[in-house]
């Protein structure tokens, strides 16, 4: 089980960890898309899993910080991405390139940091996984 959250927008400092997702499993599962506003930050601690559930992005136009380290790192993947998080949506499904859409930073946004991170799943003929 996890935490699900809809299309939403962070709009002032906010710090995502285990000891805010259920169980403390560290995983959270979005169905629709996430904006990171201008004058906020979004900072995801060490073995933060962030799953998307179908074509979504995240916005970013603030600043996004992601503090992984070496085998706990903040990962950005698939619902059906079972070998992160285990099995979030349910029955075990194999993920796929494309599953979710990208990460896109706005040519505006400040400087985000993105260490030890890794990005999975994400992409589509027209958009690439990662748009800096």
């Amino acid at each position: 089980d996890v935490i699900r959250i809809g299309t939403s927008t962070v709009a002032a400092p906010l710090t995502l960890g285990r000891a805010r997702t259920l169980n403390q499993s560290g995983v959270l599962a979005f169905d629709g898309s996430v904006t990171i506003a201008l004058a906020a930050t979004l900072t995801l601690e060490r073995g933060v899993i962030l799953k998307w559930t179908g074509p979504h992005t995240l916005y970013v136009n603030g600043v996004l910080v992601c503090d992984g380290v070496p085998g706990e790192e903040v990962v950005f993947t698939s619902i059906r991405d079972d070998l992160y998080g285990g099995s979030s949506g349910g029955a075990p499904a194999v993920a796929a390139p494309g599953d979710w859409r990208q990460i896109l930073f706005s040519f505006t946004a400040p400087p985000s940091n993105l260490r030890h991170t890794r990005v999975r799943f994400a992409g589509e003929q027209d958009a690439a996984a990662l748009f800096l």
